[in-house]
């Protein structure tokens, strides 16, 4: 493994099954962290699809779900957005959290700015 890698993470780009992302954190803290990486990602697409969907339910969210938010957080953008955007999401990454997420940015009328 290189040393550049974030621990928990292939080469490929994904989070390797069941590696603990929490690095021991607290829960606050941890939230903390996800707050950030919402809002910065790489690509401003998934910055307004994660931070707006953090900053209104991260506090809502128990241990376990913020466990499964930040394998998701884990994931390429690109293949993210993707799965956001077209709704080709792969079986294992249609996880409660991809869909509460999804749901969130699901608007059944006009929604009034």
């Amino acid at each position: 493994m290189n040393s550049f890698l974030q621990p928990g993470f292939s080469e490929a780009g994904g989070e390797i099954e069941g590696a603990d992302l929490s690095d021991g954190l607290a829960l606050d803290a941890r939230r903390r962290r996800i707050r950030f990486r919402a809002w910065h990602r790489g690509t401003r697409e998934m910055d307004m699809v994660l931070g707006p969907f953090v900053d209104s339910e991260l506090d809502k969210l128990d241990e376990e779900t913020v466990t499964a938010l930040e394998r998701l957080m884990s994931l390429p953008d690109r293949d993210l957005f993707t799965w956001f955007s077209t709704g080709n999401v792969p079986p294992e990454q249609d996880t409660p959290i991809f869909r509460r997420i999804k749901a969130f940015h699901t608007h059944t009328s006009p929604v009034n700015v």
